[in-house]
């Protein structure tokens, strides 16, 4: 609620912002002769996902990385969570079978500490303890995966005290194309995509839909008797529009559709996991109208949108619905930027201003439901100094109606020592909030009471690491320390909730290695070092503390492309529960699970892929209890006209 001297602290950041943007206007019409300024480098990636403005690969002091269109394609990958899977810092755990839920934690942060963006949408799921359940997001029509890591709630707000992950589709072209694919394999499954892509200078379209289905296998290990083939099927649809009414007003709207029905199994009192006659079925919408305005020939942008996401799920035993939850976020954002300097130090100020509503219906006789309102203020600062030193200063304020106004930092710098750019130094300090969850709080099941008492997480997290470009640039190599802390990290206690006390630190190293080693091979490797800890000193759940991918690409003609990977995971800790849901912890054996794929084009129009994955027939389990593929052919057509 409310009290006098947030009222006139909100009074005075809104007064602030304005000022600041007037301030800002003065300064910039009145260097109309200094050099148009751009905000990124024509030999350099841009980023989106590390500022509220896109920004040079080189210039950013955050730690990301990106999944490339081209990457996405040669990788013959099922799913967003299949790519995860090979990114360091990044942990994946499936419950199952396809379709089983599916959790992405980075640094060894809680799933429900990545914020997902989906082409501009917050997807997480109110309802379901404000996480995004991977199961259901293929990787049909998605141009483009950022991985965001360390607090950064100073720019995203709540949700993103482990990192963000941003996901871009494909857009519409000038020139029209149209793509439709055909595979099958293992487990009768077959999936069916076809999308089309085109306009005009002013207009631009992409529409794309698939079908995907399998017969599965059990989702509790079959090793343990388990025999049941669990299966799976999603239908998805994705618009793009993209109109230009003049060369500084453009519109864009979005909107995505997602269906799956998984068939699971359960763990029942006084049994134990069982084969079960369970589904659940989960609809995922998603959709976003944004006006772009871009003044001064660009160095002033505004942007607004207005972003809405909805998550229904249902839970059925045979037949009949059990448990249902509908969880919905609705935003809208204003955002101000302003761009002005010389080539030899540019400045970039942007403001916003942010409304977000969350609702929360669910239960199984009875329905509860919630809703929370928050509003939020945003300020970032960048600098870039003779095009080698790059810094960053972001800060937020959060007022919330239920939870204590909050807020957040975030500091990053980036440095380019040398002409050659051969190596570059990058380091980010960043504090985040966590709000407790509908389901936290208040409960949803006769199993699980609400503790209204729940006080948000805190973190403070920093990274350092260097980048080295060597051999002309066709080796990178990337070496991050990072280290974070949780204060009040929430954790299930019995049949509830609570706020762990004390600090509850990660730490950990990651390096990341590209090597072009002619123009037709490239190996790509990185490692992860892990230590997560609770603040009683307990290993924390489902984080591998030893993660090692290795992938190559060789492409030995024009029309064929071999891909090969592998991913190993060691030191990872679960909980097992009994037939009574008692719990014992015991370690998980680690694993090495290897993947590979063959693409040929037949002509301009077709070509024929094929992979198999899980190649040496790994056995071995993400989650103790549940099962995982063995080895797996698929083959498929595609075509594009």
């Amino acid at each position: 609620m409310f009290t006098l001297f947030s009222k006139l602290k909100l009074k005075q950041v809104r007064l602030s912002l304005q000022a600041l943007s007037l301030l800002l206007l003065s300064v910039v019409t009145s260097q109309v002769s200094a050099e148009k300024i751009s905000n990124s480098s024509a030999e350099n990636e841009v980023v989106v996902s590390a500022s509220r403005v896109p920004v040079a690969a080189n210039r950013v002091g955050s730690s990301v990385t990106v999944i490339t269109a081209k990457e996405i394609k040669d990788s013959q990958a099922t799913s967003v969570a299949d790519l995860l899977r090979n990114v360091a810092g990044v942990a994946v755990s499936q419950t199952g079978a396809r379709g089983g839920f599916t959790q992405v934690r980075i640094r060894g942060a809680e799933g429900n500490h990545t914020l997902v963006i989906i082409d501009g949408v917050e997807v997480n799921n109110t309802a379901s303890g404000s996480e995004f359940d991977f199961a259901h997001l293929l990787i049909d029509n998605i141009k483009r995966i950022e991985i965001l890591r360390a607090p950064q709630s100073a720019i995203y707000g709540s949700d993103a005290i482990g990192g963000v992950i941003v996901i871009s589709t494909k857009g519409g072209t000038t020139k029209p194309v149209s793509n439709f694919a055909v595979e099958g394999g293992t487990y009768n499954t077959t999936k069916v995509t076809a999308s089309t892509r085109g306009g005009s200078k002013k207009f631009k379209y992409s529409v794309g839909a698939s079908r995907f289905k399998t017969d599965g296998f059990s989702a509790f290990n079959e090793r343990d008797g388990f025999t049941e083939d669990d299966g799976y099927k999603n239908e998805n649809v994705n618009i793009k529009l993209n109109y230009s009414m003049s060369d500084i007003l453009d519109f864009s709207f979005v909107l995505r559709n997602s269906k799956g029905t998984a068939e699971t199994d359960s763990i029942t009192f006084g049994v134990g996991p069982a084969d079960s006659n369970n589904e659940t079925f989960i609809e995922q919408t998603s959709g976003r109208f944004g006006i772009k305005l871009d003044l001064l020939d660009g160095r002033w942008t505004h942007k607004l949108s207005f972003g809405e996401s909805q998550t229904d799920t249902d839970f059925l035993t045979n037949n009949l619905v059990t448990f249902l939850s509908r969880g919905k976020k609705q935003k809208v954002d204003y955002q101000n930027s302003i761009v002005f300097g010389s080539d030899k130090s540019e400045h970039v100020f942007v403001t916003a201003l942010e409304r977000e509503r969350e609702k929360s219906l669910s239960g199984g006789t009875t329905l509860i439901s919630r809703d929370i309102t928050n509003y939020g203020y945003a300020f970032e600062y960048r600098h870039s100094y003779q095009k080698k030193l790059f810094t960053s200063l972001s800060y937020r304020f959060d007022d919330n109606d239920i939870f204590k106004n909050a807020q957040t930092g975030r500091v990053t710098v980036a440095y380019l020592p040398s002409r050659s750019n051969k190596y570059r130094l990058h380091a980010s300090y960043g504090t985040g909030v966590k709000n407790p969850t509908f389901f936290e709080l208040f409960g949803s099941t006769a199993t699980f009471t609400g503790n209204p008492n729940l006080s948000p997480e805190k973190a403070k997290g920093y990274d350092a690491g260097v980048e080295f470009k060597l051999y002309n640039k066709k080796l990178t190599l990337d070496f991050t320390y990072f280290n974070r802390d949780i204060t009040d990290l929430i954790t299930g206690s019995g049949n509830s909730a609570i706020n762990l006390s004390g600090k509850s630190p990660t730490e950990g190293l990651e390096v990341a290695m590209n090597w072009s080693l002619s123009s037709k091979v490239k190996f790509n490797a990185n490692y992860t070092f892990l230590n997560a800890k609770t603040s009683t000193g307990e290993q924390q759940r489902r984080r591998p503390r030893h993660k090692l991918y290795l992938g190559f690409n060789v492409q030995p003609s024009k029309r064929a492309v071999i891909n090969f990977n592998l991913v190993h995971n060691a030191g990872r800790v679960q909980n097992l529960f009994d037939e009574f849901f008692s719990t014992t912890r015991v370690d998980l054996k680690n694993y090495t699970v290897a993947n590979t794929s063959v693409r040929y084009k037949i002509s301009q129009r077709f070509s024929v892929n094929a992979r198999v994955e899980n190649l040496f027939d790994e056995q071995y389990e993400e989650i103790v209890t549940y099962g995982t593929s063995g080895r797996a052919f698929y083959l498929g057509l595609s075509a594009r006209f």
